[in-house]
């Protein structure tokens, strides 16, 4: 029987996973930087792009990081995830700034 205390060891392949999965997940808040002069080309005060993404996250770490006492890890972990990556994608095909900044919005 197990109980709480029975953890499954982190080795370091694992620890190197887990690294460059949050590296990747953080990452996602810088990833418009470099293209904001072209980004800017198109879209009208495109700087607004990466205030979106630094108040959305900061919204996260304050209200969606102490839900992980209160609910099951891993299915946040999933569902956050989930919401990233179609964030990623309506961003990737926004047609207009406002639909870019939704995109970029999710944490």
């Amino acid at each position: 029987m197990k109980t709480s205390t029975d953890h499954p060891s982190l080795n370091p392949a694992l620890t190197l996973i887990m690294a460059i999965a949050t590296g990747l997940a953080v990452a996602s808040n810088y990833y418009a930087q470099p293209l904001l002069d072209a980004i800017a080309r198109t879209y009208q005060l495109a700087g607004f792009i990466v205030t979106a993404a630094q108040l959305s996250y900061a919204c996260g770490l304050m209200f969606l990081v102490p839900l992980g006492d209160k609910f099951e890890r891993r299915s946040m972990i999933v569902v956050m995830s989930v919401l990233a990556a179609i964030g990623m994608v309506i961003t990737a095909s926004a047609p207009s700034l406002p639909v870019m900044l939704l995109g970029t919005a999710p944490p």
